[in-house]
């Protein structure tokens, strides 16, 4: 028997004043045209050539504004250009540095995996620091596995008071934290005294900081834990690469403190 902790969003427009206002702008209009056409009579024609030259000089200037207007059109699309270029240039600045993040705690031990229990192969402890170290650079937290033989006490109680001072004291007396000492990280904890036995005290304990503490309450714990369950007596190697990819999975979606 194995014991765990298990922590637990308009208008319209009247139609008579348009018809009255209608007829009065008719017969204004009209008078006008009588008058024009009157005074149109007693004009003599303009000389051909000045009205030539009059046209000449309006399309010349029909050009010139033409051509200011291409100019101007022009100018425009390249500052819109420029301001798009220099915009994504500033997104794909701020995106790279977000995924540049370096874990910045050089106080805590380069060491991740602690076998005090003499439990894995060299191999399969090369293999789980390797998978750690993977997992550490995507989620940006420390994640530490602890594998301790040791007497913890029978009573549910003292048990669980000695597994979480370890746990707790391993980690702050190493300085563990991503970001910082005694900063972001998890540590699990594992015992495998007398395994297998009536008188087990073999199990499992979780210890949080910084952002892992709320990426890892008990909901999430029980996950992590039946991960472990599912395989350890197959392959207790599996068993602990299960753990460390759970907890980096939630670790991954916690935000940074």
């Amino acid at each position: 028997m194995r014991k765990y902790l298990r922590i637990t969003t308009i208008l319209m427009i009247i139609a008579c004043l348009c018809g009255c206002a209608s007829g009065a702008e008719n017969e204004e209009t009209t008078e006008t045209t009588d008058q024009m056409e009157s005074s149109v009579g007693s004009v003599e024609k303009a000389d051909d050539k000045a009205l030539e030259e009059d046209k000449e000089t309006a399309s010349d200037e029909n050009d010139k504004t033409e051509e200011s207007s291409e100019v101007a059109e022009s100018a425009e699309s390249v500052e819109t250009t420029e301001s798009k270029n220099q915009s994504g240039s500033i997104e794909s600045s701020e995106s790279g540095s977000r995924g540049e993040v370096k874990r910045s705690n050089d106080e805590s031990p380069s060491e991740r995996l602690f076998d005090y229990a003499d439990i894995l192969t060299d191999d399969e402890e090369k293999a789980l620091t390797d998978l750690i170290a993977e997992c550490e650079e995507r989620c940006k937290c420390d994640i530490i596995l602890v594998l301790v033989d040791m007497e913890v006490g029978v009573s549910d109680e003292e048990w669980e008071e000695n597994m979480m001072n370890y746990a707790d004291g391993f980690y702050d007396e190493n300085a563990f934290g991503y970001d910082k000492p005694h900063g972001d990280g998890v540590l699990y904890l594992d015992n495998w005294y007398l395994q297998g036995t009536e008188d087990s005290q073999a199990g499992s304990w979780v210890t949080t900081s910084g952002k892992a503490i709320n990426a890892l309450g008990g909901y999430e714990l029980n996950f992590v834990f039946d991960e472990f369950d599912a395989v350890y007596e197959e392959s207790v190697f599996e068993a602990y690469a299960n753990v460390i990819k759970k907890l980096a999975e939630f670790l991954e979606e916690a935000p940074a403190t």
